[in-house]
């Protein structure tokens, strides 16, 4: 997994601050590598809350899509949004997947070389 599991953020975060975090972060006048850990707290942060309700999922893809419509109206590289909302949607994705059991592994195999 790419994120931390921190279970106690709260999912009543502003979307307006999260836009500011992310512009500060992600912006060209930050040396890349001085902002990693911001980055990464951010993506862990968005992740968390995404991953709690569908309704904080629908919130935090929209709003990852809408600032990738500025950073396009801004004329701006658009790899670090867009790698961020397919690492967010591949987390959420993640968090809802259910492992199988090893029998139901060897039975889907078995019914696979059938």
């Amino acid at each position: 997994m790419r994120y931390l599991d921190i279970k106690n953020y709260t999912s009543n975060s502003d979307d307006e601050l999260l836009k500011k975090l992310y512009f500060i972060f992600y912006s060209k006048e930050v040396d890349r590598f001085d902002s990693y850990h911001a980055r990464t707290f951010f993506f862990s942060y968005i992740v968390n809350i995404g991953i709690k309700h569908l309704d904080n999922f629908d919130r935090i893809n929209n709003l990852l899509k809408e600032i990738k419509e500025i950073e396009k109206t801004k004329g701006n590289d658009l790899f670090y949004i867009n790698l961020l909302i397919d690492d967010f949607n591949n987390s959420y994705i993640l968090s809802k997947s259910k492992p199988f059991t090893l029998q139901e592994a060897v039975d889907r195999c078995s019914q696979l070389m059938e």
